[in-house]
């Protein structure tokens, strides 16, 4: 059977991030306007994404380090076979919370667990440089596209089913071209070991983890701050424009804006999303140390932007500090991507880029874990979430001077 090239390899791995990440955000939303519309509480819709994050957590830790075992092509086929199981099951549910709904979150969120270390550590073996850039950009193409399809999908008929559907189409040929994809790894023994889950990380890496985890914070957490709360937040600048005394607020649970303003807020993920983007290439032969230093500035400049958009209810303000915020969010990210998994080797990429996706599924989905207690009537500070972000870029900043002998490492490999 002829194989695709490792060119092509890396495309396709790079795309089936993207295609993982979009397929769980977009139709997220899509989640709680079914929700709304069917006149269920709240909670449910919660319930649901709790499941989905939490699925996808113990994912991470029991079949993270799996790839490194079995090989990238047998996790990353089944899955791709597990999400497009998850979306038929999807298309089944009939206006109601059925078992469907619950069975087809579990499995999603099994599926993405086990496919982000793997898809992280494949892109790295067949390009360590050019699989660092493509890990990022895909993640972000994956953020901009969901904000995109979850606004605008809605217009379509039947827009849930035909979300669902099309993505499970999409999974089932991200199979298809994984199963001609090369095996980028030799099998190895000691496959039970993945069975006992744990975060045992190669001792070469461990420092420079713990040296890249307020900039992971900090840009994983900014990231999930814009995915949950940019698109309302630019919807409410918008209605308080049009609409005065609209009443509408961003964080009341039931509500809705009008259709148009609805489309509108998706387009924040997608500034944000082209912003990291721009920046990952514009950084990419930057040192770990320089990009971010140039990632955390231009974060901190992004969240104090934000904080003055909130604070006078500007629109154009908050466009302009999404795609600084976005620049700074994938600067960093590439620079703590090169800083840790170019120092393993290949048999333990998989296992340390499961820890890693570990911290960042937990920061960006802390947003919304919070959002959640907005349904028993409690309430948290935008501002305050914003000054810790500000407070771990300035860590970051500070760790920075412990780490100076990174770039020298790295350039050894």
């Amino acid at each position: 059977m002829k194989h695709l090239s490792k060119t092509s390899a890396l495309y396709l791995q790079a795309s089936m991030l993207a295609c993982f990440l979009a397929g769980a955000s977009a139709p997220t939303r899509l989640d709680a306007l079914l929700t709304v519309e069917n006149g269920f509480p709240p909670e449910i819709f919660s319930v649901f994404y709790g499941i989905c994050a939490f699925a996808a957590l113990l994912s991470l830790l029991v079949v993270g380090s799996l790839s490194d075992y079995i090989g990238r092509r047998p996790v990353l086929i089944v899955a791709a076979l597990l999400h497009a199981t998850s979306m038929w099951l999807f298309t089944r549910v009939q206006g109601v919370p059925t078992e469907e709904l619950f069975v087809g979150r579990v499995l999603q969120g099994v599926a993405i667990g086990g496919a982000v270390s793997a898809l992280g550590a494949g892109m790295l073996d067949v390009a360590p440089a050019k699989g660092i850039m493509a890990n990022v950009i895909a993640w972000m193409l994956g953020v901009a596209t969901a904000g995109v399809t979850g606004s605008f999908l809605q217009y379509l008929p039947n827009p849930t089913r035909l979300t669902y559907a099309v993505f499970g189409a999409i999974y089932l040929a991200l199979a298809i071209g994984v199963a001609l994809m090369p095996e980028s790894l030799t099998v190895r023994a000691g496959t039970r070991a993945w069975l006992r889950p744990s975060f045992r990380l190669p001792r070469e890496v461990l420092k420079p983890l713990l040296l890249a985890m307020p900039t992971w914070l900090a840009s994983s957490g900014m990231l999930g701050f814009y995915c949950w709360h940019g698109p309302d937040l630019l919807r409410y600048f918008e209605l308080i424009r049009l609409q005065p005394a609209s009443g509408w607020i961003f964080y009341a649970p039931g509500t809705s804006p009008p259709s148009g303003l609805l489309a509108l807020g998706g387009l924040t993920l997608f500034a944000f999303g082209g912003g990291a983007v721009g920046a990952v290439r514009l950084t990419f032969k930057c040192t770990p140390c320089d990009g971010t230093r140039v990632g955390m500035v231009l974060l901190l400049l992004g969240s104090a932007l934000t904080m003055l958009a909130m604070r006078i209810s500007s629109s154009p303000l908050l466009f302009v500090a999404c795609v600084i915020a976005g620049a700074g969010s994938g600067a960093a990210w590439q620079a703590a991507l090169c800083s840790v998994l170019l120092i393993a080797s290949p048999p333990q990429r998989a296992a340390v880029s499961s820890v890693l996706y570990l911290v960042v599924c937990v920061a960006t989905a802390l947003p919304a874990l919070l959002n959640s207690w907005l349904y028993g009537g409690e309430r948290y500070s935008l501002y305050e979430y914003l000054s810790c972000v500000m407070v771990l870029a300035a860590l970051a900043l500070v760790c920075l001077v412990c780490s100076k002998n990174i770039a020298g490492r790295i350039e050894e490999r």
